[in-house]
């Protein structure tokens, strides 16, 4: 059975109902009083920030879920029809979306900075220079809001790496994902689908605004 998590870290989302489908269970993880159809709900004790803390559950997946686990942003809400999407990925161990605005983490970086959506410049300096001299070459850059993964060694190696440097560069987890793959000489699936407009899934605004869109 595969098992569709969430977490909402700080309230900056409102939970969406999920659809009853007898394939899959629903979790949502959160240090708040938050209730939603067909979602079970786990209270968890989280640390001063926030922002990390949230992305803990998304990134570390083989801590939270045992099988195959499809994780949604807080502010997804999930079609009957997933089930098609998950039988049409069923083959895969790591598969995530086209990113929606960039193609590079160069690319992101100075769109997330010209935003507001970042505010530290040194440190997003810091973390593209260090990939640079490591020899990471750019490629296609992934959106982090949708991904469906196996709990196989592969997807612990990537997930262990990736929060690693999420925690040294707290910046955009989008951001630090391909030098991950690069470093680990990983390839994964990358759907050519756009996550805003596609037929299984539905962005909701944040509750807080829409400042890491």
């Amino acid at each position: 059975m595969t098992k569709v998590y969430t977490s909402i870290i700080g309230g900056v989302d409102n939970l969406s109902d999920a659809p009853l489908l007898n394939e899959i269970q629903f979790h949502c993880y959160t240090d708040s009083d938050i209730k939603a159809k067909n979602y079970s709900v786990f209270k968890e004790k989280v640390g001063s920030n926030k922002w990390l803390e949230s992305r803990k559950f998304k990134i570390l997946s083989h801590h939270y879920q045992k099988g195959k686990s499809l994780w949604i942003d807080g502010r997804v809400e999930v079609k009957s029809n997933v089930i098609e999407f998950l039988e049409k990925n069923e083959n895969h161990d790591f598969i995530l979306f086209k990113h929606p605005h960039s193609d590079t983490i160069q690319a992101e970086a100075e769109r997330c900075l010209s935003l507001g959506i970042l505010k530290d410049d040194y440190l997003v300096k810091t973390q593209l220079d260090k990939y640079e001299k490591l020899g990471f070459s750019d490629h296609k850059l992934m959106a982090g809001g949708i991904i469906l993964r196996n709990n196989c060694q592969m997807v612990k190696s990537i997930n262990e790496l990736w929060w690693k440097e999420l925690n040294e560069f707290p910046t955009r987890d989008e951001i630090s994902l391909p030098y991950v793959l690069w470093k680990l000489g990983i390839e994964v699936n990358v759907l050519d689908l756009d996550i805003f407009n596609n037929p299984y899934f539905k962005f909701n605004k944040r509750r807080l605004g829409e400042r890491n869109t």
